[in-house]
């Protein structure tokens, strides 16, 4: 066995032991620990607030599923500033998300 295959088998020893552990995906926990205090912020009318923490989470992970559902609940300030009238208000939020989708 060669340096190389030994590094490798190393790296799967190490993943495996990891797996068995069943070790935390931190960044997962974080990401729904800031989506549960954004949809609070939204439940409790605080728009602004929840806004901003829905847009951290969208922006910085829009893929996942914390993510994907912030993306949707902006969407849906954006919908009740429209319908209300807060036409500025809801052309900002669209152009902020149309940002950080390119």
């Amino acid at each position: 066995m060669n340096l190389e295959q030994e590094k490798r088998g190393q790296a799967m020893k190490t993943s495996d032991v990891a797996a068995a552990k069943k070790v935390p995906d931190f960044r997962a926990k974080a990401r729904e620990i800031k989506l549960r205090t954004a949809l609070a912020s939204l439940a409790e009318g605080k728009l602004a607030t929840a806004a901003g923490g829905l847009f951290d989470l969208y922006s910085e992970r829009p893929l996942t599923p914390e993510g994907s559902l912030a993306g949707d609940k902006l969407v849906e300030i954006a919908e009740g500033y429209e319908n209300g009238g807060q036409m500025r208000l809801a052309i900002e939020l669209y152009e902020k998300l149309a940002r950080a989708d390119s």
